[in-house]
């Protein structure tokens, strides 16, 4: 799985991508094409741009991971990307599987570090399916096909509401 390493990749996505608000995360999606609207994927001649979207086509779609200086330390803040990574590497087949050439952003909202590990695979496998969903044309997008149980859902509220 390839992953969204530059500030100019982020800003790409993140300037042209649409976003989609999950309750702990936020998720930035951009299909990577060459085209008017993103002159800096342009190749200078016109023969190269049919190469250039050839390239954009094989590539591997990938993955970004954000999360504020707003969400605790930097203790915190690795906490939070560590379990995220350990998450995402149970999704790689799955997101091997997604269309090439797209940019996906999970941006960690504020109380995600106030939820269990369980409690944030399961919000983060909701914020996934979208995506893949949406990527992939399929429904069922969490392991073992279930949703977050409404038990979880208050639970993760009322920890919420005690940090404020």
């Amino acid at each position: 799985m390839q992953t969204l390493k530059t500030k100019k990749e982020f800003d790409t996505v993140y300037k042209n991508g649409f976003l989609r608000y999950g309750k702990s995360f936020a998720l930035y999606v951009y299909k990577e094409r060459a085209n008017p609207q993103n002159p800096h994927l342009l190749p200078s001649k016109s023969s190269e741009s049919k190469n250039a979207q050839s390239k954009i086509e094989h590539q591997e779609s990938k993955i970004g991971l954000s999360v504020s200086k707003k969400i605790g330390n930097a203790v915190t803040r690795n906490k939070i990307k560590r379990r995220v990574k350990a998450i995402l590497r149970d999704y790689q087949k799955d997101f091997r599987e997604i269309e090439r050439g797209f940019r996906i952003i999970f941006v960690a909202k504020a109380g995600v570090d106030m939820l269990s590990f369980s409690e944030l695979k399961l919000s983060f496998e909701m914020t996934l399916g979208f995506a893949l969903e949406k990527l992939k044309g399929y429904k069922n997008h969490t392991r073992n096909n279930t949703k977050m149980p409404r038990k979880i859902i208050q639970t993760s509220i009322k920890r919420t509401n005690k940090g404020v």
